[in-house]
């Protein structure tokens, strides 16, 4: 597919890998091989599946993923970073039950992890700030609409708190420092893993916990059509939105 953007016009390609153990995703731009990431660079792209109407009925789990998602599209390192930072907590959890443990190694890790866990909580707080921007923006121009509700996206963590008033390299050490004294302790570490995400309807102040079914896909609705506007003001941009059956639990007016 040729594809035309601020940055050029580019050839893009992508598809399944024939492999006996799994099929991998590969991607071309203008014929070179190239990594997934490397296209969230040239395009960005959205999308609201009907598999999305109960995300917010779904753990926590779920919604971190979602947020992740729409931060790679500022960032497109972003998911490599959660991906190896999972990789690193299951390869702790390994060591931390041999009988020899490689303490050089172990060090190693939880260094690792602790830059990761700065950096993605980090990344994520950038694209909630993008989002309360283009609010106050909105809010101040008169551009909102009435029939999508704004939403407030609230991330709630250790990491999160101590990043508003300490330095990224502060807040490494006091990550590396817990992860050191809880290796043989029941504590659970906290991390990007345990964020909290809340999300608010700004009109009324409620939770999307405890609103209708029709109330979620509207704020759902809303998150992405922001997203896809403050991307536009952003790279100079529009998304490629796909929208798959979108009018579902949606009345005449919406």
């Amino acid at each position: 597919v040729d594809f035309v953007c601020p940055n050029g016009k580019f050839n893009i390609g992508t598809g399944l890998k024939e492999d006996p153990v799994k099929n991998s995703r590969v991607a071309k731009i203008n014929t070179d091989k190239c990594s997934l990431s490397l296209l969230g660079k040239i395009l960005k792209i959205s999308w609201i599946t009907p598999q999305m109407c109960i995300l917010f009925q779904n753990g926590m789990s779920e919604r971190r993923r979602f947020i992740d998602r729409l931060t790679s599209s500022l960032d497109s390192l972003h998911l490599n970073r959660v991906y190896k930072y999972e990789k690193l907590l299951r390869q702790r959890s390994k060591i931390l039950i041999q009988l020899n443990i490689d303490k050089t190694w172990l060090d190693t890790i939880e260094s690792q992890i602790s830059e990761l866990s700065v950096a993605i909580t980090a990344s994520r707080l950038d694209m909630v700030q993008a989002l309360n921007d283009l609010y106050k923006k909105e809010l101040n121009d008169n551009y909102l609409t009435d029939h999508f509700p704004p939403a407030n996206i609230k991330l709630i963590g250790k990491i999160e708190e101590l990043l508003t008033n300490k330095p990224a390299s502060e807040v490494e050490d006091y990550i590396k420092d817990i992860l050191k004294k809880s290796r043989f302790s029941e504590e659970n570490i906290f991390g990007p893993h345990k964020t909290i995400i809340e999300i608010l309807n700004r009109k009324n102040n409620k939770n999307v916990n405890s609103a209708s079914t029709g109330e979620q896909k509207l704020l759902l609705i809303s998150i992405i059509l922001s997203h896809a506007r403050m991307l536009n003001k952003n790279f100079n941009m529009a998304p490629i939105l796909l929208l798959d059956d979108i009018v579902e639990h949606l009345d005449k007016k919406h």
